[in-house]
């Protein structure tokens, strides 16, 4: 088969096409017919220096993604001529990717297609979208309510994360180093030359996507409002790591650094399905700006077959935006479930003291027992747990009084009480 082999650093205009023998399967990996693939910044990385690192096996064929079809699916689940991508996991790097007519790739890195676009298209989907997509909603948690600050925002994930951010409905800011590209932002919101400097001169926003990496990461902690996100995910600056990094100076108060790479891609949304079914049993977490927190546990079952559609259509016509994130049929992946009975906790950091609550609906709720501490009968009224109460929560009486709805659970009373009279509950 023809494919493109390095074995030192090699400018673009010297990769040349070679012929090397088609791989040979073996168990726990398939082999693909390359229909097409994407091209990366990290393959230019790959190319241009990291060729020469010790954990590259060389000779390589790069390539951390590519579409096309199942041609010998040796022991997996796949069949032959099925359509498939796959994407990193050490494509590329570890082993020999997809700039080639055939790829041998791990099975767990190999995932269905069900679309009608045309190979050319469809290539430019696995690694950027997972890579916005996971970004925005796995590390920043992304919603409509949102001001996403973008930078580096000219690069195929800078795009991606545009269209992704504003079909969800937020307000997007995006930056470019350069004046001339600037129109190829207009799906923005707002765009901006960046100078390196962004502090105080955009309002703060609430979430903030680095593609320069570490070179401007500083700045864009400081474009942060308190309780936002900055998520690292690329390096178009050439710098890939901070300089005697201190996270206390580094990090500003009350704002929160992740960041995200796509090593290691996953189905786990279907597998979240089928474990839903299995066992129906579900906890939702929801965080707002104004530090309040909602834990819902609860039981969902699968909406009957026949009212699934009914109950899709439903969802999309009362959130419109989700139209443009699955588009026409592809909203049927989707699968509908009820929760009808289970608790409910509300939990407020951003008074003081603290507030907490608990409810439960349905018409057999599942109980759950209480949580926290109580103080026994053991008391000795000496007031230890309430001087070392952070909240401020204790009430003193004989015995000493928790006052559950104040409680940070957080067990110094437990911790220091002399008599062991502090008792903690479920």
């Amino acid at each position: 088969m023809k494919a493109v082999v390095l074995t030192q650093p090699t400018p673009a205009d010297q990769v040349t096409l070679t012929s090397v023998p088609t791989p040979k399967v073996q168990p726990g990996w398939v082999l693909i017919k390359v229909k097409a693939f994407g091209l990366n910044h990290s393959e230019k990385i790959l190319r241009l220096s990291e060729i020469e690192a010790d954990y590259i096996q060389k000779p390589i064929i790069p390539g951390i993604e590519c579409v096309g079809e199942i041609a010998d699916p040796s022991d997996s689940q796949w069949t032959r001529g099925q359509r498939v991508m796959a994407l990193m996991g050490g494509m590329g790097r570890s082993f020999n990717g997809s700039y080639a007519e055939y790829a041998l790739l791990p099975v767990h890195h190999v995932f269905a297609v069900a679309s009608s676009l045309p190979w050319n298209a469809l290539a430019a989907i696995p690694e950027t979208y997972f890579t916005a997509w996971s970004s925005l909603f796995e590390s920043l948690q992304l919603t409509p309510d949102d001001t996403l600050l973008i930078r580096g925002a000219t690069c195929a994930l800078g795009y991606a994360s545009i269209q992704l951010a504003k079909a969800l409905g937020c307000r997007v800011i995006a930056t470019t180093h350069k004046k001339e590209k600037l129109p190829l932002l207009q799906e923005a919101d707002q765009a901006i030359v960046d100078s390196g400097q962004l502090e105080g001169s955009l309002p703060m926003v609430t979430k903030a996507l680095e593609l320069v990496g570490p070179q401007t990461l500083y700045d864009t902690m400081r474009c942060a409002a308190h309780g936002g996100i900055v998520c690292n995910t690329g390096v178009l600056g050439g710098l890939y790591t901070v300089k005697a990094f201190d996270p206390i100076k580094f990090i500003p108060n009350e704002v929160y650094l992740t960041g995200f790479h796509s090593n290691w891609p996953t189905d786990r949304g279907k597998n979240f399905c089928r474990e839903l079914l299995a066992n129906g049993h579900v906890q939702i977490l929801a965080y707002t700006r104004y530090k309040e927190m909602i834990r819902v546990s609860a039981r969902a079952i699968a909406v009957p077959e026949e009212q699934q559609a009914h109950w899709i259509d439903t969802i999309f016509d009362e959130q419109p935006y989700l139209a443009n994130v699955y588009p026409g049929k592809t909203r049927e992946i989707g699968m509908v479930f009820c929760i009808d009975e289970g608790s409910i906790e509300y939990f407020n950091l951003g008074v003081r003291p603290i507030f907490r609550e608990r409810y439960t609906f349905g018409t057999s709720p599942s109980a759950e027992p209480p949580k926290g501490y109580q103080i026994t009968q053991a008391c000795i009224s000496c007031g230890t747990c309430a001087r070392y109460c952070p909240q401020g929560c204790i009430q003193s009486g004989s015995p000493y009084q928790i006052q559950a709805e104040h409680c940070l659970h957080c067990g110094s009373c437990f911790e220091h009480c002399p008599v062991q009279a502090v008792q903690r509950l479920g």
